[in-house]
């Protein structure tokens, strides 16, 4: 998933004072809660809906691939799959 990437732990986010981060899940609540930011402001600073048509799997989201879990949790065998049990659809203005 490309809205996943950010997290492989590969991918570099290079920030406004130049500073480049990377993010790695290091650990799986037992609820996952997504929030997709769909708005944000254009140059001469008038609010946009990203209009990008956002897929999700509704059974078996497997994050594995973008966690480095413990040696104890992989021991404990945690569960790395997640099943969509809601979704919240805004319309209307920002």
């Amino acid at each position: 998933f490309a809205l996943l990437t950010k997290f492989d732990g590969q991918t570099c986010q290079e920030m406004m004072n130049g500073d480049k981060r990377k993010y790695v899940i290091t650990k799986l609540p037992p609820y996952l809660i997504v929030h997709i930011k769909r708005f944000s402001k254009n140059t001469q600073q008038f609010v946009e809906k990203n209009p990008t048509i956002v897929n999700f799997p509704v059974r078996n989201l497997e994050l594995g691939n973008y966690t480095e879990l413990s040696e104890e949790d992989k021991q404990k065998g945690v569960n790395t799959k997640f099943h969509l049990m809601s979704s919240v659809q805004h319309d209307g203005a920002p």
